[in-house]
């Protein structure tokens, strides 16, 4: 498998036209038989840069996938949308995909809700409230009505 990951800063003004591109890309080359997977994903902390997650099933699916019309399209367009050259990490692997995480697994529904079970239950703070020169108790989680007799 060939594991591709590469970094791209897009320009703001452009992120319209960039996730029209890159949605349109992505569905092309997921349908190409030898792509194993494909994706973008967004910075969680810069709204302008994304990273393009790329697996195929060899080199000779990478070199492939090079030759389609859909990528030309794609390496014509991107120069106008990009505000620095991408960033690129490439990897041959024996590895066949992804494979499973051993330092995390989902929680059981009931390990979970015996978890849940044992934290404390928050308790009801009752917060004074003043109006019309008198003093109401409201329940903190209910609505507020100032004036209220």
């Amino acid at each position: 498998m060939i594991l591709i990951n590469i970094k791209m800063q897009i320009r703001p003004e452009k992120m319209d036209q960039w996730l029209a591109l890159a949605d349109a890309y992505a569905k092309d080359v997921n349908s190409e038989e030898g792509c194993l997977f494909f994706q973008f994903a967004r910075s969680l902390t810069d709204e302008n840069e994304f990273i393009c997650i790329e697996g195929f099933k060899d080199a000779n699916a990478g070199g492939a996938h090079v030759k389609q019309p859909y990528v030309k399209k794609f390496f014509e367009a991107a120069p106008d949308l990009v505000a620095t050259q991408p960033q690129i990490i490439y990897i041959d692997t024996p590895h066949d995909g992804f494979g499973p995480m051993g330092e995390i697994q989902p929680r059981l529904a009931a390990e979970h809700d015996r978890r849940a079970s044992a934290q404390p239950k928050p308790t009801r703070r009752r917060i004074p409230i003043f109006a019309n020169g008198r003093d109401h108790v409201q329940p903190s989680s209910g609505p507020c009505t100032l004036g209220a007799t």
